[in-house]
């Protein structure tokens, strides 16, 4: 794997202006190959996809995206809130972008997974399949515990707004702490992931994901809204399963599977970040074979 990893310094770095917002993204393979949009995780950046971008630029141009807030793309001004909707609207755009010559692939981990579903549900005609990692549609909210949840996000939104960012004494802690995270990954994927979401800064370093993204969400939606966006899916959907993720235990995951008439589905070794761990490269060599089969 560490030498996959090395193949990293092949991408090009490139950014694009989306509503006044500069996103930052990577790629690898040849201009004129088949599209493949890579979207990361929650507090991830592009950097995710450094071990299987390569092995995907064997037959496509892979772009891969800081969204908003994270890596090297911009923040929200201060009087801005993060909301899943302006995610999935800037992603729109981005799409737009780059299918309109011909239909791309989509691929997503987890929150970035739960945006390719959509996508690929709002504009089938633009895309030709859709690759997720451990997520299956948005993470959805009970009704009736609503109200409750959107007071305990306005309270939030006001306390992020007047914290100062957490400074790091050297950046093998940064590491260390995003090993121990929500979903614990191990050091070579850590790595990866603070070389684009760590900054130096006076008297040591400093995450580069906006803090107000760990507020809690305003809103989500519910379980019959995912599964009505699952259900006008209609190209190839690809679901990679980790062993030890996210869907092990994801309530109506059997009622959303059966909303997608052309799922594949595998099971790999590893936990939520299976796509840098050790299951990594037959990840992607799965994927190669699915879409070139």
């Amino acid at each position: 794997m560490d030498g996959l990893v090395e193949q990293n310094a092949r991408a090009i770095e490139r950014k694009v202006t989306i509503c006044g917002l500069d996103y930052a993204y990577k790629s690898w393979g040849h201009h004129d190959a088949p599209i493949i949009l890579a979207f990361h995780g929650w507090l991830d950046n592009a950097n995710s996809f450094d071990v299987v971008g390569p092995i995907l630029a064997e037959k496509y141009r892979v772009l891969s995206f800081d969204l908003m807030g994270h890596g090297l793309s911009g923040h929200l001004p201060q009087w801005r809130y993060y909301h899943y909707a302006d995610v999935l609207a800037d992603a729109a755009e981005l799409l737009a972008l780059w299918a309109d010559e011909a239909p791309v692939v989509l691929l997503g981990h987890s929150l970035g997974g739960a945006v390719v579903a959509c996508l690929a549900a709002m504009y089938p005609e633009k895309v030709s399949a859709v690759v997720t990692i451990d997520a299956l549609g948005p993470l959805v909210g009970a009704l009736e515990s609503l109200p409750e949840k959107m007071a305990q996000a306005a309270l939030a939104r006001g306390r992020w707004h007047k914290r100062s960012p957490r400074i790091t004494a050297s950046f093998s802690h940064m590491v260390d702490a995003r090993m121990r995270g929500e979903w614990p990954i191990t050091e070579t994927a850590a790595k990866l992931l603070c070389e684009r979401g760590v900054e130096s800064v006076t008297g040591g370093y400093r995450w580069r994901a906006d803090p107000r993204w760990k507020s809690p969400s305003v809103m989500r939606l519910c379980e019959a809204q995912v599964q009505a966006i699952l259900c006008k899916i209609r190209c190839p959907c690809l679901l990679a399963i980790a062993e030890e993720g996210l869907l092990q235990n994801m309530d109506d995951f059997e009622a959303r599977k059966a909303c997608i008439p052309d799922l594949r589905l595998k099971t790999f070794r590893g936990g939520h970040h299976l796509h840098m761990e050790v299951d990594a490269v037959p990840f992607a060599q799965w994927v190669m074979q699915v879409l070139n089969g």
